[in-house]
């Protein structure tokens, strides 16, 4: 999970791509967004897919899901 607009998420998803191509491992291109609706779920003890469906965590996870099942 990682934002975008932080220098130091970059940098690091940079260093796992470098290493992962010079070990020639593939990466998933799905990103996990960070979402505050997955802090509150967690709080409340509830699922993120009852609590909001539709925040940009939920959406990411599915695309995620996509692109293993895609394997």
């Amino acid at each position: 999970m990682s934002k975008k607009r932080y220098v130091l998420d970059r940098l690091v998803a940079e260093q796992y791509q470098r290493l992962a191509d010079s070990r020639h491992i593939k990466l998933f291109d799905s990103k996990i967004r960070q979402c505050q609706k997955v802090k509150e779920a967690q709080m409340l003890k509830t699922s993120l897919l009852e609590y909001a469906p539709r925040c940009n965590a939920v959406l990411d996870y599915n695309n995620f899901v996509n692109e293993l099942l895609e394997l």
